[in-house]
């Protein structure tokens, strides 16, 4: 789509992508945009794949949402394969048994279905390598140069210091030359790519002031409560401790200088539902913060949190 689009305002475009808590795809959606942006070949899909019905029934879904707010859209349902698709030569073909052949094929095409996603990521190296050649400092002319220079002044006197610029470009040059290049990077965080760790901030399991968080009060949690010290109802968090609402960072500050002036550390985000520990510098995910997290959820989305913890048993260690 952003392809398409690109000669749009002859290519003056702003690209914005939503994401989700899957950071790994959404970070390589931002790289296949701006690689299409920048005019860098892109990856081709497989053929003969098919539309997954899920997706068509999504696609129909939004259209017709749309479609009410947008008088200028015009949906083209008809274009998104029907149920009855196949021609009656097609129908007659396929009510022969299959050979030997197509049996095998069929086989191999399952068995490479769990492999899309590595070959993608194997394509995706191969055309975001940055070439090596420019990172590189070209020494060998320079070095013949200086063979030369070097004959010819064995009989002079020497000259002065080097100059401050010359010895920063070299220093500058050298860096750039153990730099390691994008594909280098990559192929040293391949595993942590595959396991979808790469981009993606993985919470803490436990956290040693987990004892200190107190039950969520008897009126739950309103997540759309303002901050109670400037009246702000954007980006607000909640303390785990007192169960007091105060803004973020880039708000007012007023949540870090509560944990400042009391000492609370556990706070959660009425934004994206995730618990900061102030102490430990880090988010955290226990099961002892699902009844805090299940209320802010109910507040926000008006269903129950899906309990991801595996047992019910409570481990603080």
């Amino acid at each position: 789509m952003t392809y398409w689009l690109s000669p749009l305002a002859n290519g003056r475009l702003i690209l914005s992508l939503e994401g989700g808590y899957n950071i790994n795809s959404i970070s390589y959606s931002m790289t296949m945009c701006t690689k299409a942006l920048l005019g860098d070949p892109l990856p081709r899909l497989n053929d003969g794949l098919a539309p997954c019905q899920s997706a068509i029934d999504s696609i129909n879904e939004t259209l017709s949402v749309h479609h009410i707010y947008w008088s200028t859209l015009k949906p083209r349902i008809k274009s998104l394969p029907a149920e009855n698709v196949l021609t009656e030569e097609k129908k007659r073909s396929s009510r022969n048994p299959p050979s030997l052949s197509s049996n095998i094929l069929q086989q191999n095409t399952n068995g490479q279905k769990n492999e899309v996603n590595l070959l993608c990521e194997g394509q995706l190296f191969q055309e975001l390598s940055l070439s090596e050649e420019t990172n590189k400092v070209p020494v060998d002319a320079d070095n013949e140069k200086n063979d030369d220079r070097s004959n010819d002044d064995q009989h002079q006197p020497p000259s002065s210091q080097p100059s401050a610029s010359s010895t920063n470009s070299s220093q500058s040059s050298s860096e750039a030359s153990n730099r390691p290049t994008l594909r280098q990077f990559l192929s040293d965080n391949l595993q942590a790519l595959v396991n979808e760790e790469m981009f993606a901030v993985v919470p803490k399991r436990t956290c040693p002031h987990l004892p200190l968080v107190e039950p969520i009060p008897k009126t739950g949690i309103n997540v759309q409560t303002p901050c109670s010290v400037c009246n702000d109802p954007k980006e607000n968090w909640i303390c785990l401790i007192c169960y007091t609402v105060q803004c973020g960072r880039y708000i007012n500050e007023h949540m870090m200088m509560h944990n400042a002036e009391s000492g609370h550390p556990l706070v959660l985000s009425f934004s994206d539902l995730s618990v900061w520990c102030y102490p430990c510098q880090s988010y955290i995910d226990n099961q002892v913060l699902y009844e805090a997290k299940n209320a802010a959820h109910l507040s926000k989305f008006g269903t129950e949190l899906a309990w991801s913890y595996g047992t019910v048993q409570v481990n603080l260690s």
